[in-house]
């Protein structure tokens, strides 16, 4: 472990509403599990949760579109957890990578987007989250060590542009687990997250109203995407905003990523 990288520390809150026990559970009948609800009350109230969600209005536009699309702006961050340490550390920045296979539309080439804000990787929420999320992932296959992405994606949508959250289709990530926590929407229609089986029949359809809502995604069995987002006829712009954070074992890091990108 490098020395100089920084350390996200653990808050031990009760800001979670569902145990990873159950969720694991969940995620290991179904393949995904959907919580309605990921923080206490309480916590939506809170400054740290206020703070969280204010970011998303500092996103920067993302210019790897091959649609030329002007409507998904992001950030973006990587983080490996020691299961030996027990800790996560925020990883030097570094470039989003998906095979084509899996992205049809954006995959293939290394794409650079801006690192999260200082002020956000130490966030009681974002730290709630990702430990969280390292309980469940320990949960659904014993300790390891993981290699964790996380983007703050903003769509946007206007009288002339339709916000695509996921304009490359029905696809999977790539990586072993994906989780996507909804933050807020406004002014739209649509957004519906469809999970499928790997014979790409639907499973469920989800759409997410609910502040800090959550879906729980076995990515190596079970395809996802979500529809577009049309505006409301009385408004200029709508948006949806949500928190992706994908897990990859570290073991298989090298032939998924760092061995395509040459790091």
């Amino acid at each position: 472990m490098n020395i100089n990288q920084t350390a996200i520390q653990k808050v031990e809150s009760n800001m979670i509403n569902t145990s990873e026990k159950s969720v694991a559970c969940e995620i290991k009948s179904a393949h995904y599990a959907h919580i309605p609800q990921l923080f206490t009350e309480d916590t939506l109230q809170s400054a740290s949760w206020q703070s969280f969600k204010k970011s998303w209005l500092n996103l920067m536009l993302d210019n790897y579109m091959n649609d030329n699309g002007k409507y998904r702006y992001r950030r973006f961050a990587v983080f490996n957890y020691s299961d030996l340490n027990k800790c996560i550390y925020v990883e030097p920045k570094q470039p989003y990578y998906q095979a084509l296979y899996h992205n049809t539309l954006n995959g293939g080439i290394p794409r650079h987007y801006e690192q999260f804000e200082e002020h956000i990787l130490h966030n009681a929420i974002f730290r709630n989250i990702l430990y969280y999320l390292v309980d469940v992932c320990t949960e659904l296959q014993g300790p390891d060590d993981w290699f964790i992405e996380a983007h703050q994606m903003h769509i946007h949508c206007t009288k002339n542009m339709t916000g695509k959250p996921s304009p490359e289709g029905i696809h999977r990530d790539g990586r072993d687990f994906v989780f996507i926590v909804f933050i807020d929407r406004k002014n739209i229609s649509g957004g519906q997250t469809t999970i499928l089986d790997l014979n790409k029949i639907p499973l469920t359809h989800v759409t997410m109203l609910r502040e800090s809502e959550t879906l729980f995604l076995d990515d190596e069995k079970l395809f996802h995407g979500v529809s577009e987002l049309e505006l409301d006829q009385e408004a200029d712009c709508g948006y949806r905003n949500v928190l992706v954070i994908a897990f990859l074992s570290k073991a298989k890091v090298n032939e998924v990523i760092k061995k395509p990108l040459n790091l």
